[in-house]
């Protein structure tokens, strides 16, 4: 706690600018002196020299320097204030203030003045004996000096140093009284700190709130990551133990694969041998069958005489003549033969490679077309669809899902008909609710402001109620004094005539005051009816509004269960339509893919089966005999 020594005033008001002038303080100073001997300047230089703050009314401090006019002084005047105290650290201090106020006259012998305020510094013992000097230009004084008195500004000014001319804040009207105390208590800015703490607080939880979001997908992450190492053990384990498995198995391979080239080499060596055998055996058979065709050319054996022979072998070459004309004409009829011959195996052969592609594209046809029949049977068996045989089964799938979808459609359609009906009923009701619970607030908003301005007629009334009451005391009063007076005076007149009228306005003052007091009281019980009429109407319309709202939960829920349902009848039947249409789909795609049964003709088959027959047919028959 701060305590005040000494303080020196120069130059302020009365204050002589010339002469020092020191106030010594003790615990308790009384400060005593006729009007005009500075007893609210000490106060305003220790408000100023303590806060800072310049005198009320005194246009910032100019008019509070004494005026140089009064005295003989030169054109300027400063001003200083001095304070000697301890502060709240116990430490010795001293605050300088300084003014100056400088007058001047221009030629037209106009006075003006110039007010400044000039360096403050604050100094203050140090432990060591030396001193600390701290000066306006490196810190704020005001701000240092409301620190070394641990003394907030507003007490300063309005408590411990509080002017004359404000004494009277406390009689000041509500909203001026509480930001006084407000400043004196720091209540703002306790309100303001609190705030803050709040602010603060509700960001901090919702930093919370994300870091525990951001923390559990992290542990979500790490629990996966440790499922997918462990999952990546087992597999390198499983690698390992194939690559070992692997390794033996080669190893055990290799000599079967030795055995199988030796044995291969072998059968190449015997292929060859085979051949070998097989032509030699051609080549004899070959023969064998020239010699027998030779033999059996052979059919008369000559049985004549040697000239018959003679005759003969001259005869023989003219045979062989006609007979080579003949081998020739032969060996030329045996070329166009074979020329045809080879025309007709290359047709032949053409006719064989086409005949191939038929068979190929039969055999597509079939795997296509069985793939397709195992298709129809698997869709059958999900779509529950009874099947005697294959015989139309695709028809019958197309006819189910087209009649599936169309159902569907209808159904999806009239339940969303029916929830959308419902779903405008509940709206409907919502919205009814809701301009319900709207007329209530709007009458408990009219009731309270009813019963606010019933409160304030009754205010009035009771503030005109009181001060007529408080006349009427003073009438009481001054009737009784009255009623004594003319009591003596009755007492001391024989004749009363003069003194019955006032009686009589005596009597008729206490009866209208009685009766007012009367017509008071009936008013109170009135009003007081009155509010607990409104008070009640006020809670039975709260309660109203509080069944509004639960009906109105009620119903959004029903409303929000009914869009559910109408969302999932229509995700199922969705589903359902897309998985018969990746049915009917898959169907076509079948169907684009199956070829044409390159057999299904007549011609093709007959064609195939001629190639057959062409095939077969022996080509000696082309020689003759």
């Amino acid at each position: 706690m701060a305590q005040l020594d000494k303080l020196s005033i120069v130059g302020i008001r009365s204050f002589d600018p010339k002469k020092q002038t020191i106030i010594k303080f003790y615990p308790v100073t009384l400060i005593l002196g006729v009007n005009g001997a500075g007893k609210t300047t000490i106060i305003e230089s220790l408000r100023y020299v303590t806060s800072g703050d310049a005198p009320p009314g005194t246009n910032n401090g100019r008019t509070w320097i004494h005026d140089p006019q009064l005295q003989s002084y030169s054109g300027t005047v400063r001003a200083q204030l001095r304070l000697k105290f301890k502060a709240a650290d116990n430490i010795g201090t001293i605050v300088y203030r300084s003014l100056e106020l400088i007058t001047k006259r221009d030629r037209n012998g106009k006075v003006s003045q110039q007010f400044k305020t000039l360096d403050s510094l604050i100094k203050r013992d140090a432990e060591d004996g030396n001193s600390t000097t701290l000066g306006s230009r490196c810190a704020e004084i005001d701000r240092e000096m409301l620190s070394l008195m641990d003394v907030s500004k507003a007490v300063l000014t309005n408590v411990v140093f509080c002017h004359q001319e404000d004494n009277c804040w406390p009689l000041s009207e509500g909203k001026v009284l509480k930001e006084k105390f407000d400043q004196i208590f720091g209540s703002i800015g306790y309100v303001k700190a609190l705030a803050k703490v709040k602010a603060y607080r509700n960001k901090k939880v919702i930093e919370v709130r994300e870091l525990r979001a951001i923390l559990e997908k992290h542990e979500e992450i790490l629990q996966q990551k440790k499922r997918m190492e462990k999952e990546l053990e087992r597999v390198n384990e499983d690698m390992s133990s194939n690559k070992r498995e692997r390794s033996v198995l080669e190893e055990k391979l290799k000599p079967i694969q030795e055995e199988l080239m030796q044995l291969a080499r072998e059968g190449e060596s015997i292929g060859q041998v085979k051949t070998i055998i097989a032509k030699i055996k051609g080549q004899l058979q070959e023969k064998l069958n020239t010699a027998k065709k030779l033999e059996e050319r052979v059919t008369d054996v000559f049985s004549g005489s040697l000239e018959d022979l003679e005759q003969q072998r001259k005869t023989f070459s003219t045979d062989v003549n006609s007979k080579q004309d003949k081998v020739k004409e032969l060996n030329n009829r045996l070329r166009q033969i074979q020329g045809e011959l080879r025309s007709n195996n290359n047709r032949k052969d053409a006719i064989a490679i086409r005949r191939g592609k038929l068979e190929q594209q039969e055999e597509n046809y079939k795997c296509e077309l069985l793939k397709k029949e195992n298709y129809l049977r698997a869709v059958s068996s999900e779509l529950n669809i009874a099947v005697e045989s294959d015989i139309g089964l695709e028809q019958k799938i197309y006819s189910f899902i087209e009649s599936e979808m169309g159902d569907i459609q209808s159904n999806l359609g009239t339940s969303s008909q029916e929830k959308e009906k419902n779903i405008q009923t509940l709206t409907d009701e919502y919205e009814k609710l809701k301009t319900e619970k709207t007329k209530a607030e709007q009458t408990i908003k009219m009731k309270q402001e009813t019963q606010n301005k019933r409160d304030r007629e009754m205010k009035e009334v009771l503030n005109m109620v009181n001060r007529v009451e408080k006349s009427a005391c003073d009438v009481a009063q001054n009737s009784e004094t009255v009623i004594d007076a003319v009591k003596q005076l009755k007492s001391r007149l024989s004749d009363h005539s003069a003194i019955e009228p006032i009686e009589s306005k005596l009597s008729d003052l206490q009866i209208s005051h009685s009766s007012l007091q009367d017509e008071v009281s009936d008013l109170k019980k009135i009003y007081r009816g009155l509010q607990r009429d409104c008070i009640s109407d006020i809670s039975q319309v709260k309660k109203e509004v509080k069944e509004l709202e639960r009906q109105m939960a009620d119903v959004s829920s029903k409303l929000e269960q009914v869009r559910d349902s109408l969302r999932q009848e229509q995700r199922r039947g969705n589903t359902r339509l897309q998985k018969l249409q990746d049915y009917k789909r898959k169907l076509d795609h079948l169907n684009e893919n199956i070829p044409e049964n390159p057999l299904a003709s007549t011609s093709q088959r007959s064609f195939v089966d001629d190639v057959t027959i062409e095939g077969n047919i022996d080509h000696s028959s082309l020689f003759g005999s």
